[in-house]
């Protein structure tokens, strides 16, 4: 057994661009992804408009299992209770990275949710975002 990493990997939307639209108040989720062999979690995130300041929220979803179909609602999904968002109300172009810290389930994604007040999210609103883990094999 050995440790590896960290190993940084884009988070993809459910067609697998790495630009994930958000448009005005939608919710969006991302393609999931794996945590089964992470120890240890960061995640750097950036939200950019060409006509406005973005206005997000991004929340952690997590599953025992893959969702029935990428990109929707799904009722295995869930943020985890007592877990705090990622980022509650993010109204800048900048990256961010924080440490990240899931409940032990093997499948994530993100909830990506534009805000409405005080104006609303901006209808060309790109997130990207990277999951970074330390990995034990």
């Amino acid at each position: 057994m050995g440790a590896f990493g960290p190993r940084a990997k884009d988070i993809v939307d459910s067609a697998s661009d790495t630009d994930i639209d958000v448009a005005t108040v939608a919710v969006i989720y991302s393609h999931s992804f794996e945590l089964n062999v992470g120890v240890f979690f960061g995640i750097a995130y950036r939200a950019t408009s060409a006509t406005g300041t973005p206005k997000i929220k991004i929340e952690l979803e997590q599953s025992w299992t893959p969702p029935a179909a990428e990109g929707s609602a799904d009722g295995n999904y869930k943020v985890p209770e007592g877990m705090a968002a990622i980022v509650a109300s993010l109204a800048d172009e900048n990256w961010h990275i924080k440490s990240l810290s899931p409940i032990p389930f093997g499948y994530g994604r993100l909830k990506i949710t534009g805000l409405g007040a005080p104006a609303a999210n901006p209808a060309d609103t790109i997130v990207n975002a990277k999951i970074s883990a330390q990995e034990n094999y």
